[in-house]
């Protein structure tokens, strides 16, 4: 009884002791609350104030974010309308080399077409006072026809608007093809090429770039150098191939290496200089073996002479194109157009008048200037069942029709000439421009100016000779 009595007093002990500790925690909440209420309260007499800025800095603040989205919304728009413009540049720049393309390599198909028809007659008739003028024309032409190619094919790497075949290539076949275009010209001032001969190694690369590559760099050399040699020599390091092209020339000053691959550049650039040249070939090489994953450097010394190392890589595949065996000529040797009708649409004067020359040995040459006056003459043509072994078409035509437009008509009005070898013969020699008149359905396809042994080789594919 007595224990019962001692617990009831302990526990009441702690519920006073508890409620005590309850009113004080209370005390303290409702003293904290007063004090946030009062700052509360102070805030709000702050903010209803008339002496309040805030409304003046949230004004300030407004104003100063829209007038930087108004700036960030200028400046997106510059750039779009900077973008455009330099769209609309690259475009009329392809559009003025074209055009500019087109307007050189008509004329100079003529003035290279005559000058190496000159040059065979002279040659059959001894007049090598006339062969030499008739030559000098052809090699002035020939130069003019690099730097024009040159400028565009490094205008189209820059804009990205060219594509390279890369195929196993036999490099011994593409040097030594290079090495016997300059042979003539180092012999006649007393320079001897000498080359490595005894590799026989496959590279993945553009063939033709390649070839043109290597004719640039040995062109150089044999330019710049007045005597001594060009030596040409080929290593291979577990399938890193390098050729190093030394030459015994008037070199580079070492402090104008580093600009020698930019395009333009030369090292001397006033009006007095020995060497011709635009400037072009090295930084050509560069870009191109670069978007071929190759490279090319150079090493000089002013006086001494030069080294141009082009590096590459073997490739395992040996399925390489092997030269071709030249076909015998039969005892005539006569043209694979020997005895062919041929239809030539062609607009320029001079042109036809060419190709009535190259053409010697067809049974007809039936020339067209227009699309218009090559439907009509094709409607008398068909009416008197008159056969057409083969159609060269140039491209840009007077008129309704381009070449393009009319070999299309040709084909949709007349079932005969489905099957009849179309020849695309222009001007406009642009990165692409064989694949893009392929896969508008000719046959095959010529860049002016037009060669005799060129025009031979693309009859004798189309005719399957």
């Amino acid at each position: 009884m007595a224990t019962l009595y001692y617990v009831s007093i302990i526990i009441f002990s702690f519920s006073i002791l508890g409620f005590f500790f309850i009113m004080r925690k209370k005390s303290h909440w409702n003293n904290l609350l007063q004090i946030e209420q009062k700052s509360v309260d102070e805030n709000i007499k702050e903010l209803n104030s008339p002496d309040n800025n805030f409304e003046r800095r949230y004004q300030s603040e407004y104003v100063a974010i829209k007038s930087d989205i108004k700036q960030t919304e200028s400046n997106i728009l510059n750039l779009k309308t900077a973008n455009k413009k330099e769209e609309e540049a690259n475009y009329m720049k392809n559009v003025f080399l074209t055009n500019v393309s087109n307007e050189i390599r008509n004329p100079l198909n003529g003035i290279l077409g005559f000058a190496n028809l000159l040059k065979t007659e002279m040659a059959q008739l001894n007049r090598d006072d006339l062969y030499e003028f008739s030559d000098n024309i052809s090699q002035s032409g020939e130069s003019l026809l690099k730097i024009l190619n040159d400028i565009i094919d490094i205008s189209s790497i820059e804009a990205e608007d060219i594509s390279f075949n890369l195929v196993p290539c036999n490099l011994k076949e593409i040097i030594n093809t290079s090495i016997e275009n300059y042979k003539k010209v180092a012999h006649d001032k007393g320079i001897e090429i000498i080359s490595d001969n005894d590799f026989n190694y496959s590279v993945l690369s553009d063939k033709e770039t390649l070839y043109r590559i290597l004719n640039s760099v040995i062109d150089n050399s044999v330019r710049f150098t007045d005597r001594g040699y060009v030596r040409i020599s080929i290593s291979n390091d577990n399938g890193n191939i390098t050729i190093k092209i030394k030459d015994t020339g008037v070199g580079i000053d070492t402090s104008y290496i580093p600009m020698v691959f930019e395009p333009y550049r030369r090292e001397n650039l006033g009006y007095s200089t020995k060497y011709q040249g635009a400037g072009l070939s090295l930084p050509l090489a560069k870009k191109a073996l670069n978007v071929m994953k190759n490279d090319i450097n150079i090493e000089s010394q002013k006086g001494l002479g030069t080294t141009v190392i082009i590096n590459l890589i073997e490739t395992a595949d040996q399925n390489i194109e092997k030269p071709k065996d030249e076909k015998p000529k039969s005892k005539s040797s006569n043209s694979p157009w020997y005895k062919k009708n041929i239809l030539l649409v062609e607009d320029d004067k001079i042109n036809q008048i060419l190709f009535t020359k190259l053409l010697v040995g067809c049974n007809n040459l039936i020339i067209c200037a227009s699309g218009e006056e090559t439907l009509d003459k094709l409607t008398e043509l068909v009416i008197d069942q008159f056969n057409i072994d083969f159609v060269l078409m140039d491209i840009n035509l007077p008129g309704k029709y381009d070449g393009i437009k009319l070999m299309h008509k040709i084909k949709k009005e007349w079932s005969i000439f489905k099957n009849k070898p179309f020849i695309a013969q222009t001007a406009y020699a642009m990165s692409n421009e064989r694949e893009k008149f392929i896969d508008e359905g000719f046959d095959e396809y010529l860049s002016k100016p037009i060669k005799k042994t060129e025009l031979e080789n693309v009859v004798e594919k189309v005719l399957n000779l």
